[in-house]
């Protein structure tokens, strides 16, 4: 195994985005980045074993949408839509068979184990030996996005700034797997799984067409629920997961842009716009207006003028 004081080389890592056909944007080779290695690439379709590697690697995507579908010791199968901002966890020390199909613009991270492992023993202790991190595919984490993202910046930064920074991150992600994405803990959580992932990025993709299908109808969380086949508790839950905002907050603001839209581009009386995006008098439009763009929808409609 490399020391811990030098760089992860490429050659204890998938090599994805070294394949043939993918386009390599930026990797972290000779940045003298000790416990991640990170690499940027537009990924074409395909398929291949992947073979056991020291370290574990997280995937996050960052354009584009793929069909994935994986496999691990030929036993353990999933499948998945992997859309922008969805994350992927491939084990260390695990061979695992992929079918990738889309041209995704994918961002790979590979986490020293030995980071790894001192945390879980720090962690858990004794009890450490029997865990092991999940494989997950096409689920959403927000600190784990926050932190593939800051270290992305680092890696467009060609400054040196990054050389101990690329490490902080680093590690916090290694700490960020092992409290909530280890199998066989009380802090792993069951809704980052595979088929949950996938359901609620579809449902919320329902959803979100409906509530723009039909600003002017009744769109409470029991009528979304209701079209959604979920209670309204786990709608408001996995609604704000997916996209950081709950159903309400959603509704509201795709009211008030096409209201926008409408202020803009016709002669509509303030009570016909109110009506036509669902709120019940001018004076409930107006209110709402000014909260999320600032000034009064009559005064938008003259700086549009």
């Amino acid at each position: 195994m490399t020391p811990a004081g030098t760089e992860i080389h490429e050659s204890e890592t998938h090599g994805i985005a070294l394949q043939s056909g993918h386009r390599l944007l930026a990797h972290s080779a000779g940045r003298g980045w000790r416990n991640v290695y990170a690499s940027v690439a537009s990924e074409r379709s395909w398929t291949g074993m992947l073979p056991a590697v020291p370290h574990h690697c997280v995937v996050y995507c960052l354009h584009q949408t793929a069909s994935v579908r994986r496999e691990i010791a030929g036993r353990d199968a999933g499948s998945a839509k992997l859309l922008p901002r969805r994350l992927a966890i491939i084990p260390g020390q695990v061979a695992s068979h992929w079918d990738v199909v889309g041209r995704p613009d994918i961002v790979l991270l590979y986490l020293r184990d030995s980071t790894v492992k001192d945390l879980t023993v720090e962690c858990y202790g004794d009890e450490s030996a029997r865990l092991s991190i999940i494989p997950r595919m096409a689920f959403v984490d927000p600190v784990l996005e926050q932190l593939a993202r800051a270290i992305l910046d680092l890696l467009n930064d060609k400054g040196k700034l990054g050389q101990s920074t690329a490490d902080v991150y680093a590690n916090a992600m290694a700490a960020r797997l092992v409290l909530r994405h280890m199998q066989g803990t009380t802090n792993s959580d069951d809704g980052y799984e595979v088929a949950d992932a996938m359901g609620l990025a579809l449902k919320s993709r329902h959803i979100c067409a409906f509530i723009n299908a039909s600003l002017g109808d009744d769109l409470s969380v029991a009528r979304l629920a209701a079209e959604a086949n979920l209670s309204p508790d786990y709608l408001i839950r996995k609604f704000r997961l997916d996209l950081g905002v709950t159903p309400h907050q959603y509704v509201m603001r795709s009211r008030i842009k096409r209201a926008q839209e409408l202020l803009a581009t016709t002669d509509m009386p303030l009570t016909d716009v109110a009506a036509a995006v669902g709120f019940a008098d001018q004076s409930h439009l107006s209110t709402a207006f000014r909260k999320l763009v600032g000034v009064s929808p009559a005064r938008y409609r003259r700086g549009r003028g």
